[in-house]
C-alpha cells in the first residue's frame, strides 16, 4: 500500500524509507520463524542450535532498533500533514485536510485500534509532546478545503 503513494518533493524520500524499514522488519521476523521451525522440528544432526539461540536476541534488539526508527519517523508523517505556510504569527498551524478528512481519519484509527486501548492515551501524549516541539501552542486548525 505505501509503495504505491507519492508525497510532496521534501518529503520524497519518506515513503521508500519507510518501506524499506518494514521491509528490513519482515525479513528479520521471516528468520524468526526460520529459527522457530528449527527447533520445533527436534534435534538433526549438523544444526548449530547454540548459534540459532544466540541470534534469537540479535534478531530482537535489530527489531527493536527499527521500530523505533520508524516512530521518530512518524514525526516526519504527521509533518505531511501541516500546511508548510506559515500563519498570521509565523507559525505552521493549520493542516492540509478537511474536518471531514480528519473525522474519518480518527474514525479508522479507532476502528482499527479500539478507543479503549492504551495506544489511545499514548497517541494523545504524543500528540501534545509533537506540538510543544514544533513550538506549537494550540493544536492546528483545519483546512475549509484541501489543497
Amino acid at each position: 500500500m505505501l509503495k504505491g503513494m507519492q508525497l510532496a518533493t521534501h518529503y520524497e524520500t519518506l515513503i521508500p524509507d519507510l518501506v524499506a524499514l518494514y521491509q528490513c522488519q519482515i525479513d528479520l521476523y521471516q528468520r524468526l520463524n526460520e529459527i522457530s521451525a528449527k527447533f520445533l522440528a527436534g534435534p538433526k544432526p549438523g544444526v548449530d542450535y547454540s548459534s540459532l539461540a544466540a541470534e534469537v536476541p540479535e534478531i530482537r534488539a535489530e527489531l527493536e532498533q527499527l521500530q523505533n526508527v520508524v516512530f521518530a519517523a512518524l514525526a516526519l508523517v504527521f509533518m505531511t500533514l501541516v500546511d508548510p505556510k506559515p500563519d498570521s504569527q509565523d507559525q505552521v498551524s493549520h493542516l492540509l485536510i478537511t474536518k471531514a478528512e480528519k473525522s474519518d481519519l480518527e474514525g479508522k484509527t479507532v476502528r482499527g485500534l479500539g478507543h479503549d486501548k492504551p495506544w489511545f492515551t499514548t497517541l494523545s501524549r504524543v500528540n501534545r509532546l509533537w506540538n510543544s516541539s514544533l513550538g506549537i501552542a494550540r493544536a492546528p486548525t483545519l483546512s475549509p478545503s484541501p489543497l
